[in-house]
């Protein structure tokens, strides 16, 4: 996904080609980020920890973290080598880690709200163009791509969803 929304101060967060675009929910103070100090490039995913007040970016082959407001950039690198042209990143709020679509070689990989302990969790997951968290306290459980990981543990594809299907979960 290449749009975020940040249920505490109600903005979205946009996250366009090569730079971050901010809004209200109502179009109104329009705030561009920038290219958060030349570590965003060709933005695929974009997910928020709204408690921590945090971003993370797939830019590239790495994930990118930032402030919501733009400020202490950093990579966090590419998950201790298991990224592979990664597309989608979901935040795991309850515990503190991201997972990252590999469509590079049909995987997800998993890592701490850091970087660190990065490692494959999820393989032969053909065409992995999205992933959500289920049950995920800062955003409620819903689904709105094919791949989500639950908490559980547990994978669960879906199949190709048009703007007329919803899933209930």
């Amino acid at each position: 996904d290449l749009i975020a929304f940040d249920p505490i101060d109600r903005r979205l967060l946009v996250a366009c080609a090569n730079r971050i675009v901010t809004f209200g929910v109502d179009g109104s103070n329009v705030q561009d980020l920038g290219d958060l100090g030349g570590l965003v490039r060709v933005a695929t995913g974009i997910t928020l920890d709204p408690v921590g007040r945090r971003m993370y970016l797939v830019a590239g082959d790495q994930v990118v973290w930032a402030n919501l407001d733009g400020t202490d950039v950093r990579s966090l690198g590419n998950f201790n080598g298991t990224l592979n042209q990664p597309k989608r990143i979901a935040w795991d709020g309850r515990e503190g880690v991201l997972y990252v679509t590999n469509y590079g070689d049909q995987s997800v990989s998993r890592a701490r709200w850091d970087g660190g302990d990065g490692r494959k969790v999820g393989v032969n997951v053909t065409g992995p163009t999205g992933i959500a968290v289920m049950g995920d306290p800062n955003v409620g459980p819903m689904v709105l791509e094919p791949v989500v990981y639950r908490p559980s543990g547990q994978w669960f594809a879906l199949p190709s969803v048009g703007p007329d299907d919803i899933y209930d979960l």
